[in-house]
């Protein structure tokens, strides 16, 4: 039997070799009366080559970011909400017969799903290696998908406090 081709343009590497998440375990606490929710979500990821995991984490507080057990290095980049509700406001203002609000609220949601597209927190999930380590590290195989193929996933753990 014959063996499916690959299209020849198709890169073996993926233009976003972003982290897979193998398991998500979310415990989320909620306080009525202070308006308050806080909790952590627990995530079993293969990291990819280059060792930082992209997430979209928006208008959460990220108090703690560990991986593997260990704290670790992160960087939380939140979205400016001035431009949003301009871009709403003048979707909406335009709403005249419920045709027009369907075209609003399908926009504004393919604009929110977009924002979703690009990570604001930005995880290091590689501690300083030695230099032998590197040089053993790329000895290893690296799979078509860009993940090293003998890399066992890490748990990465994200603690938020998120007031509404």
């Amino acid at each position: 039997m014959a063996k499916p081709r690959k299209p020849k343009n198709e890169d073996p590497k993926p233009e976003n070799s972003g982290a897979l998440v193998h398991h998500q375990k979310l415990c989320l606490s909620i306080d009525l009366h202070k308006r308050l929710l806080y909790g952590y979500t627990e995530l079993e990821i293969a990291v990819p080559e280059i060792g930082i995991v992209g997430l979209h984490a928006e208008n959460l507080g990220i108090e703690s970011v560990s991986v593997d057990g260990e704290p670790t290095e992160f960087e939380y980049y939140p979205q400016q909400h001035q431009q949003q509700g301009e871009d709403d406001e003048r979707r909406w203002s335009s709403v005249n017969s419920p045709a027009s609000a369907a075209d609003a609220a399908g926009s504004v949601y393919l604009s929110a799903l977009e924002k979703e597209m690009v990570p604001n927190l930005l995880i290091n999930c590689c501690k300083p290696k030695a230099e032998s380590e590197q040089q053993l590290e790329q000895q290893q195989p690296v799979s078509e998908n860009g993940f090293h193929s003998s890399a066992e996933p890490k748990q990465v753990i994200v603690a938020v406090l998120c007031a509404w």
